[in-house]
Parts: structure tokens; C-alpha cells; sequence
């Protein structure tokens, strides 16, 4: 079986910090803990990619269109519920309908506006 990889990526307020810019992830999480910085947001890897090989990420926003089976089109942000990724619009998980016809398209911190245009 082949594992996923842990990944984290994390707002600082004002730009997104990748995993590959963090030099000390557990140093980040406990300045986070510590500190309750309601600055630091950190975002954990769904080990899914979107239609463009893109990672997704936890709050990000992404576009969800032209399933074959007619699941609905939407746009909403990846949340984590009961042990699974889920997104706002759906009640199904994200990983269950397929990523193929899925895109990110911005996330909750950089560009929250994109949650206004929800079909």
C-alpha cells in the first residue's frame, strides 16, 4: 500500500509558506500552539491533486465541474470532517468523486473573494 505524503504548507498573514520554505515545521506548529498567533494558519497536504497535478491543500478553494455522472458543479474550500476531506458544497468526500474534474483556484487566505462567485 502505498502511503501518502505528511505535508503542511501555512498562512503567515500576509503570504503562503510552501513546505519546502519551512525549515522547522514541529517550530513552526509550537509557535503556533504557544502563541495562539492568530496569524500562523497551517494547512495540511490531502494527498489528492487536482485535474493540473496540482496538491490540494486543506482551505483551498477549488472548482468542481463536468463529472460524467452529473455530480453537481461548484465551487467551495476543502475542510477536514470524521476523518475525511470533504468540500462545502458536497456532502460526498473529496476523494471519493474523483479528482480529475476538480481545480484549485485560490484558497480562504489569499483570495477569499472566490467564495462569492458559489454557484
Amino acid at each position: 500500500m502505498e502511503q501518502r505524503a505528511i505535508k503542511f504548507r501555512a498562512w503567515d498573514g500576509s503570504k503562503m509558506l510552501g513546505a519546502w520554505e519551512l525549515k522547522n515545521i514541529p517550530q513552526l506548529i509550537m509557535a503556533y500552539l504557544s502563541h495562539n498567533d492568530p496569524h500562523i494558519h497551517i494547512m495540511q497536504f490531502t494527498g489528492l491533486f487536482d485535474k493540473n497535478g496540482n496538491e490540494i491543500y486543506e482551505w483551498d478553494i477549488i472548482k468542481y465541474h463536468d463529472h460524467p455522472t452529473g455530480v453537481e458543479d461548484g465551487i467551495g474550500e476543502v475542510y477536514y470532517k470524521d476523518g475525511k476531506w470533504m468540500v462545502t458544497w458536497s456532502m460526498i468526500p473529496l476523494g471519493d468523486f474523483g479528482t480529475a474534474w476538480t481545480e484549485i483556484i485560490g484558497n480562504i487566505y489569499e483570495t477569499p473573494s472566490l467564495l462569492k462567485q458559489k454557484q
